[in-house]
């Protein structure tokens, strides 16, 4: 697909400049609103954009606007914003929602909502000028990206585990019922901002001349991310064994790895050990990155990992080789005394002092008026179906569309809502115990009167 096709088919260049423009900061009150609902349909705009602009490699056009209209803090405090509605308000809702048995649709927007953000960080932090406009943001952002990833390291239980296994292997046909389909959601959820973040992260790590001493001392000393990308190297939570069968997780699925390209390393393994190239070797780091005997041991725990493979893969590696044989047979300095002044992000504490009294009367409101206001759910769902359909994803999808049961290429849409894929009419009667309250909600008249 040619550019001016691409242009044609998704955003013009004014589009981008009111979209971009047009972004504003949000309040905890404001998630789940119309406003709300309006910020994202533009944001998850521009991320296809973006992931558009970067796939034929075409100008960066949604880039230079954030850049020009001084809007890459922003995002960051979007982002926090959410990150803490999500970790203080989302475990509230969820109750409330199971108990009233009310729509769970605009709290899992918020979630997506929050991926969407990651995702067009990733796409923007890819060069060094937006990490740059990021300025004392750029803290924030450090912060919430490794606690994402730990997050979803420390969230996924053996339960979990076995459930994710379960699924991939799809070694059983029976229906899951409604709250199991809402924990595997939030599962694949975490596991698409764990590798979002990741991706933010080793961006802002490539680009530390750019970014501020106090994200780059964030990333030394505070999270010890160096020796952080060790462990998740060596742990690699992106790639799940079922059996004899592997399986990776890339473009946000998982995806079953034949033997002979098990040794491929995948974007979000590539990522990590260039970062790490980047902590070890780069200039920025090597000033400011104290190495005790802690440190040293755990940073060669991946010596062994750096086969000939890996090497004809990423040949820069062979630096961070040598550096690792000469770690074995050094002398780590004594321990460093002195004052370390550092300073905290304040996006994050800025809001949780403004609402940490205020998560309960937010969640129900939340639940009241939001999952609740039956015309408000109509639109948005219309609105979201049009904006993720197949039309409007070509540009960017890898792959045709795929059937909801079965997982293989579609061509048939459902007749009612016009919104889910299958291969088959088998599939689609097998698969409507799971889409039918969706498509109920997609073809309900827009004035349902919430009383019914």
């Amino acid at each position: 697909m040619h550019q001016s096709e691409i242009r044609e088919s998704f955003l013009s260049l004014h589009e981008i400049e009111n979209y971009v423009e047009s972004l504003c900061s949000l309040s905890m009150e404001d998630i789940g609103t119309l406003k709300w609902f309006n910020q994202h349909e533009i944001l998850e705009k521009l991320n296809m954009q973006a992931l558009v602009e970067a796939r034929i490699q075409a100008e960066e056009s949604v880039q230079e606007k954030f850049i020009f209209f001084d809007k890459a803090p922003l995002l960051v405090e979007l982002l926090v914003l959410h990150d803490l509605w999500k970790e203080c308000v989302f475990p509230i809702v969820a109750h409330l929602v199971q108990s009233k048995n009310a729509q769970s649709f605009p709290t899992y927007m918020v979630m997506y909502s929050m991926v969407t953000i990651a995702s067009l960080l990733e796409s923007l932090t890819f060069r060094s000028t937006f990490c740059e406009n990021l300025d004392e943001r750029a803290t924030d952002l450090v912060d919430v990206c490794h606690a994402n990833i730990v997050k979803m390291i420390t969230g996924r239980s053996d339960k979990h585990f076995q459930q994710q296994k379960s699924r991939i292997s799809k070694k059983s046909d029976t229906p899951d019922d409604a709250h199991h389909q809402l924990l595997q959601q939030r599962l694949d959820i975490e596991m698409i901002l764990s590798a979002k973040s990741l991706g933010i992260l080793c961006h802002l790590i490539q680009h530390a001349p750019s970014i501020t001493l106090s994200a780059v001392c964030r990333i030394c000393d505070h999270h010890d991310v160096p020796v952080f990308l060790a462990d998740l190297i060596e742990r690699n939570p992106w790639k799940i064994m079922d059996g004899d069968q592997m399986h990776k997780f890339i473009d946000g699925e998982w995806k079953p790895i034949a033997p002979d390209d098990r040794i491929c390393l995948t974007q979000t393994e590539g990522q990590m050990w260039m970062a790490l190239h980047q902590c070890i070797l780069g200039s920025e780091f090597r000033g400011k990155y104290y190495l005790n005997e802690h440190r040293k041991n755990r940073l060669l725990k991946v010596r062994p990992l750096l086969t000939e493979v890996l090497l004809d893969q990423i040949p820069g590696l062979v630096d961070v080789q040598r550096c690792l044989d000469m770690l074995v047979f050094m002398e780590t300095p004594m321990p460093k005394k002195g004052l370390i002044i550092e300073q905290a992000p304040v996006v994050r504490e800025a809001l949780f002092s403004a609402y940490k009294d205020r998560w309960d009367h937010l969640a129900q409101c939340h639940v009241n008026v939001t999952c609740n206001d039956h015309r408000l759910l109509k639109m948005v769902a219309a609105r979201m179906s049009e904006i993720y359909s197949t039309e409007s994803m070509d540009p960017i999808l890898p792959e045709p569309a795929k059937c909801a049961w079965c997982g293989y290429a579609a061509s048939r849409k459902c007749s009612s809502c016009k919104a889910e894929w299958y291969c088959r009419r088998e599939c689609q009667v097998k698969h409507w115990s799971k889409h039918k309250e969706a498509c109920k909600l997609l073809t309900q008249p827009l004035y349902t009167n919430s009383a019914q």
